[in-house]
């Protein structure tokens, strides 16, 4: 159960990358973000643990969509010299994000 939201990356990034090609950037970001929101707070207010793996399930749904939106919106707003720069960039902040969403939640013991 330790590595859950691996496989879960694996097996939705092929659907993600039909998702984002189908319905644009703009609809799968909007998904992803509402995904995330609706995840952390079920996760959040929930009183027993599995009710909280549903919630986490919900936000690691969401995360291929992300992931696949970086090379969609580096190759619309950036020149192919800079394509590389602008989707590490972007990956290196959502991987930075979640790491402090996180650390935050151990620190104040949620």
């Amino acid at each position: 159960m330790e590595y859950f939201e691996n496989v879960i990356y694996i097996v939705l990034f092929i659907p993600a990358v039909i998702v984002v090609e189908k319905y644009g950037a703009k609809v799968s970001l909007i998904a992803s973000v509402g995904l995330s929101i609706i995840g952390n707070w079920i996760a959040l207010y929930a009183g027993l643990i599995g009710i909280k793996i549903v919630g986490h399930f919900i936000v690691c749904i969401g995360f291929p969509l992300i992931v696949s939106c970086t090379t969609k919106i580096s190759a619309q707003w950036f020149p192919m010299t800079e394509r590389l720069y602008a989707t590490s960039f972007s990956i290196l902040a959502g991987m930075l994000g979640y790491a402090l969403g996180d650390s935050t939640l151990d620190i104040f013991n949620l």
